[in-house]
């Protein structure tokens, strides 16, 4: 049988309907200004900006910049203050001809700066070259830096801590009481230090009549804390990540493994998938449509499936003993004495039957707990697996954390869809001509998902 190319299926017509779209597309010209309290320098040229957002290990943002100055302004003003300057760069819409655009949105965003001793080249003669004028130096030559940015907002609530006991509420509360309310009250350059709190509504949404968090616990861990020291928040998995999305620098609160949670929430993303030769360079590569970004990626697509071993290890289940039915009615009692019922007294959960029989429910180290929450994680963990995809002239800023997300691609004659979350982005920018001269610069971001191990992804090249 003949195999279709991707342009005779109706997933060619939502391709089309993303690359020809009538919204103002444009780029960004990047520049960049380093300041202190002593001095503020332009910099001749970013050369590439690296930006990875770890949804499942980090908090927040990971970024690193290379930049070009004057051998100069560098030695006098950048190296002596060094550990104390930031970096203000601004992103300006421009044309993909570099033109200016009227009503465009300049994004500008200030880091504090880390220099990088191991990653950047050892200057010779620093001394002997202070001697000598500024002008002269910088036209003399530059300097390569590498640097990595904190976010000043994360900067700040790394080091913020609270405490208290809550009474006959639930965690979601307590979360937007503790993490939320708290990180509103700490200032950042004259603002508060978010602008909101994005909290996926919890699988336990029981009525705790007392929740005791201890004095001097980093709202940061507060989330870890109720998921896996307290009853249990979410059974996927938890996840606490700062971002900026839709201009809006937003705590999000959510869980990890809930590759079901598609259909429940508005903001959503929708990837199709298409062959690199058919876009080697397109422009318009996304559009938003009812709160939807819809994505068309290239196909270098990388599958990763620890299959039926990560089963065997972890189980398709669990048992573990409930420590609050001990302290009600654990056993029932008749004419012939006391009768113990499982059901009463213990959890005893399985994902799924295993095709062969071989069921495997291990008694985990805690061995009787009020939180099941902790191995239903552990169990939805087990059956997932992970996608990555390539986004070019991407907007890493359209994606939030734990953004539910479906996967469209062609798999012979027949269109399949797979839905999960995003978990993992990594994106470079880097300029698009070459020179000095600042230009406009391309996108390019890495899209990793996580998957239900249940739908069969093809691991095969995409159909021409």
């Amino acid at each position: 049988m003949a195999i279709l190319s991707i342009r005779h299926t109706p997933l060619w017509k939502d391709i089309n309907s993303i690359i020809n779209n009538s919204d103002n597309l444009y780029f960004y010209k990047w520049t960049a200004r380093i300041h202190n309290a002593n001095f503020n320098l332009d910099v001749i040229k970013i050369i590439n900006f690296d930006l990875i957002r770890d949804y499942q290990n980090n908090i927040g943002d990971h970024a690193h910049i290379e930049f070009v100055l004057g051998r100069g302004d560098f030695i006098k003003y950048f190296f002596p203050f060094k550990e104390n300057c930031y970096i203000t760069i601004t992103q300006t819409p421009r044309t993909f001809t570099n033109k200016s655009i009227t009503g465009g949105t300049i994004v500008k965003t200030k880091y504090k700066m880390v220099y990088l001793e191991k990653d950047n080249e050892a200057l010779n003669a620093i001394e002997r070259d202070e001697r000598f004028d500024v002008q002269a130096l910088n036209l003399a030559g530059t300097v390569l830096v590498k640097c990595q940015l904190l976010d000043l907002s994360l900067e700040a609530l790394r080091i913020l801590y609270t405490g208290g006991t809550f009474k006959n509420t639930t965690y979601e509360k307590i979360l937007y009481h503790t993490v939320g309310s708290n990180s509103m009250q700490v200032k950042v350059n004259g603002k508060p230090s978010i602008d909101a709190i994005d909290i996926t509504p919890p699988d336990n949404n029981v009525l705790q009549p007392m929740t005791v968090i201890p004095d001097g616990t980093p709202i940061i861990n507060i989330p870890t804390y109720l998921q896996e020291k307290r009853k249990g928040v979410y059974n996927s998995g938890i996840g606490m990540y700062l971002q900026r999305y839709n201009q809006n620098n937003t705590w999000f609160i959510y869980p990890l493994y809930n590759t079901t949670i598609y259909a429940k929430k508005t903001n959503k993303a929708i990837l199709y998938i298409v062959p690199p030769q058919h876009f080697p360079d397109a422009e318009k590569t996304f559009k938003i449509e009812n709160n939807t970004i819809k994505i068309v990626c290239i196909s270098e697509k990388q599958y990763v499936s620890d299959g039926h071993s990560k089963i065997m290890d972890n189980g398709n289940g669990f048992r573990m003993s409930s420590a609050s039915a001990y302290l009600l009615k654990p056993v029932i009692l008749n004419k012939t004495g006391p009768i113990g019922a499982r059901s009463r007294l213990n959890y005893e959960v399985s994902n799924k039957e295993m095709a062969n029989g071989l069921n495997y429910g291990p008694v985990p180290d805690d061995e009787i707990s009020d939180n099941p929450f902790v191995q239903y994680s552990t169990i939805s963990r087990t059956y997932t697996d992970i996608i990555t995809v390539l986004w070019l002239n991407s907007n890493p800023d359209l994606l939030y954390p734990g953004m539910p997300a479906k996967f469209i691609y062609l798999s012979g004659n027949i269109l399949k869809t797979v839905t999960g979350v995003i978990i993992h982005t990594q994106t470079m920018v880097q300029m698009m001509n070459v020179g000095l001269l600042n230009g406009i610069y391309r996108s390019s971001t890495y899209v990793t998902l996580i998957v239900n191990k249940g739908n069969a992804i093809d691991k095969g090249p995409y159909n021409e």
